[in-house]
């Protein structure tokens, strides 16, 4: 191997991930006014996708305070092909020809949404290896950057942060009903800290309603610490 050209190659792939992302976040940041409330519904969504093919019930958790806002799940840990969706922006709804899946696509373009309320954020959760291997991981997504040569080191800063986080996190197993899925936003303007709230008020209102055609949602549970308000939906004939 030709150690310039591998690292062409990785360097074109890079560049060409950056773009990507950079494009889809200017084309999302024009409807900015119109999509407030739209990052929570993406993350349920997410939620929900997690165990689309399977029986198992999500319940959900948002805490909201004015430094920062954490979605939590019980749903299904992480695959590899969602650590990747999830730094390269790739969507697992992006499946192999002729294999059929429920998912409606976890970390394309709806995830990318969730940058609206920060571009900031912390993933933790459990990553399964296709050897059936399970890690702890924990790191930082940082999509800050109008150009590729600012976001491809972030997108490398990502990664690497990334298997930091598993080096010492192999776990032999884990309690399925903790919430071990958890996407942290910081909340650094006041325009955030405004998009944070009305999306928490919308979900906060509409969630009883939009619930019962969602199966797979168990619960959901919203502690807003600036409101200092606690809400919990349960769904009864789910129980």
């Amino acid at each position: 191997m030709i150690k310039s050209i591998e690292n062409g190659r990785k360097e074109d792939g890079n560049r060409s991930i950056a773009d990507k992302i950079i494009k889809r976040l200017h084309d999302l940041e024009k409807t900015v006014q119109n999509n407030h409330g739209r990052w929570a519904w993406e993350l349920l969504q997410n939620a929900k996708d997690s165990v689309a093919e399977t029986d198992i019930k999500v319940a959900v958790r948002i805490k909201y305070s004015r430094e920062e806002i954490e979605f939590s799940h019980n749903g299904n840990h992480f695959t590899e092909r969602d650590i990747r969706g999830l730094i390269n922006q790739i969507s697992s709804k992006e499946v192999d020809e002729g294999e059929v899946s429920k998912r409606t696509g976890r970390f394309g373009t709806g995830f990318l949404t969730t940058h609206l309320l920060s571009k900031e954020v912390y993933i933790k959760g459990i990553v399964e290896t296709d050897d059936g291997t399970l890690y702890k991981f924990g790191f930082p997504l940082n999509r800050n950057g109008k150009t590729t040569g600012v976001l491809i080191p972030k997108i490398e800063a990502a990664w690497a942060a990334f298997h930091e986080s598993t080096e010492d996190g192999e776990i032999e197993e884990y309690n399925e009903d903790e919430f071990n899925t958890s996407f942290i936003y910081s909340l650094d303007t006041e325009e955030q800290k405004e998009i944070a709230q009305i999306g928490v008020d919308e979900f906060s209102t509409l969630i009883p309603y939009v619930l019962s055609f969602i199966p797979e949602i168990h619960s959901v549970e919203i502690i807003d610490k600036v409101k200092k308000n606690k809400s919990n939906s349960p769904i009864a004939k789910r129980l």
